[in-house]
């Protein structure tokens, strides 16, 4: 318990890009970016409208070690529980929808068109690999 108004709750998962094995490279990258897409339970929209109608927000990054799930809500037992709630259903249960998935694939294309046009983070990418 805490006198904060403002409650931070972190999930890291040691899920990062150094633990994919070689026939599945970028799933971390793909685990990430779904993060904010439906679960078995709840819609994106739905998520995202009950966590912010209580002035929250759930972001998610990536490291080569991890991804991080930040949970950012108002100090209130009813309204931690909900966002928990949501928090921990978008880490365990998320559906994959087709039409989703589809629609993430051109944000993942975009992400990795990043790779190619920043001199600076191919070498740093390359650097990794080698190591």
């Amino acid at each position: 318990e805490s006198d904060s108004p403002l409650l931070r709750l972190a999930v890291i998962v040691r899920a990062g890009s150094r633990y994919e094995p070689q026939s599945k490279l970028g799933i971390s990258h793909v685990m990430r970016s779904a993060a904010g897409l439906a679960t078995e339970r709840f819609s994106s929209f739905g998520i995202t409208r009950k966590i912010e109608y209580h002035g929250g927000k759930l972001t998610v990054t990536g490291t080569r070690d991890s991804i991080a799930y930040l949970l950012e809500v108002h100090n209130e037992p009813e309204i931690v529980e909900q966002s928990f709630e949501l928090m921990a259903d978008t880490i365990t249960r998320p559906a994959f929808k087709p039409w989703e998935v589809s629609d993430n694939n051109e944000r993942l294309q975009a992400d990795c068109s990043i790779l190619e046009d920043v001199p600076f983070i191919k070498l740093t990418e390359t650097l990794h690999q080698v190591a």
